[in-house]
């Protein structure tokens, strides 16, 4: 009997953006700062996305250790500042904002878990108007599962109705009022515009689209042992052995096998002995995601061979067919008779390559 035995490795984490809580704040007239509080809950590794609003065009100041995302203006009316931050083991209480002398100023903070703190940020983008209702553009994201935030203000006092499918997370109103929502987006790619309503007449508005991204993730199943019952002289083919990958970023899938010119050697139950066949074991892909690949088999040895390389992030599962070619020979078939013979073939999926 032939037996070949599998071994997976993958690379593994535990993602999925998720909301852990969010603050807002107004300054009121004639303000020099907007201190904001710490959002609940906040531990270390956790995101922060900040957005104040202000009445005019002064610059607002971020505390130490925010990024700025970007700022926006409208006329001579009002201006949006977005920031992100990692959370450290020791977060202040608070956060203060610097505003020009005798502003008028709101914002909030909104904080997740399962953002990758490395690479917070996957894409942005702006928007504004003089009047009417807050629409938020549309981005393009490049990996699935991004945290998509929308955050609007408007140059008046209104409470803001949050945009269609979008789940609101603060609703600040001031002389300037801030609004902010979110959503996760499952698949890459673009994202609608999203539109956020105010409740009193409209006026001069400003619109931010922020997408985060998710903490990278790959999830990988391989055969187990695989048992060849029988045996012909010539080329011997096994059934196909299924393997999936589900990825939030780039992936590839490599083989190898434990011995290095790829032969099978007889197996006694707990280690090897001194049969080996003459010809090593060939591999071949014949399916990806349901697409027939290549017919031609190529022989494994310890050397790791790529099965796939550069494959497109998916939050579904991707499904990957390998068969085995055995060239027995006539040598062979003194040298096999009763006895068991095996090769512990090794998959390992990773991102990157």
């Amino acid at each position: 009997m032939i037996l070949v035995s599998f071994l997976a490795t993958a690379e593994r984490a535990s993602a999925a953006i998720v909301f852990r809580s969010a603050q807002s704040a107004t300054s009121g007239i004639l303000a020099s700062s907007l201190a904001i509080t710490k959002p609940t809950g906040l531990v270390a590794g956790d995101v922060m996305v900040a957005t104040t609003s202000i009445v005019g065009t002064g610059a607002i100041t971020a505390p130490a250790g925010w990024t700025a995302i970007t700022n926006t203006t409208q006329g001579s009316a009002i201006r949006q500042f977005s920031w992100y931050k990692v959370a450290g083991a020791s977060e202040a209480a608070s956060y203060t904002f610097g505003l020009p002398l005798a502003s008028e100023a709101s914002g909030g903070i909104v904080a997740y878990s399962g953002v990758e703190t490395s690479n917070p940020l996957n894409v942005f983008g702006t928007a504004n108007g003089a009047s009417g209702n807050a629409v938020a553009p549309s981005v393009t994201t490049t990996y699935p599962n991004a945290m998509v935030i929308v955050a609007v203000s408007f140059a008046r006092n209104t409470t803001v109705t949050p945009a269609a499918l979008t789940t609101e997370r603060y609703d600040r109103a001031g002389g300037v009022s801030n609004e902010a929502a979110d959503v996760s987006q499952g698949v890459q790619g673009a994202t609608p515009t999203r539109t956020a309503v105010p409740a009193n007449a409209t006026a001069a508005w400003i619109a931010h689209t922020i997408a985060l991204n998710e903490i990278p993730e790959l999830t990988a199943t391989f055969p187990s042992a695989y048992a060849w019952g029988s045996w012909l002289i010539g080329a011997n083919s096994s059934s196909d052995q299924i393997a999936t990958v589900i990825s939030n970023r780039a992936w590839g899938v490599k083989i190898k096998s434990d011995r290095v010119d790829g032969r099978m050697m007889e197996w006694n139950g707990t280690s090897y002995v001194s049969r080996t066949l003459v010809n090593p074991l060939n591999w071949r892909l014949t399916q990806l995601g349901g697409v027939a690949q290549s017919t031609s088999f190529a022989p494994i040895s310890s050397t790791p061979a790529t099965v796939v390389t550069a494959r497109t992030p998916s939050s579904t599962s991707v499904q990957l067919n390998v068969r085995y070619s055995l060239d027995v020979t006539y040598a062979d078939d003194a040298e096999l008779g009763a006895n068991v013979y095996r090769l512990l073939v090794t998959y390992d999926s990773a991102q990157g390559f």
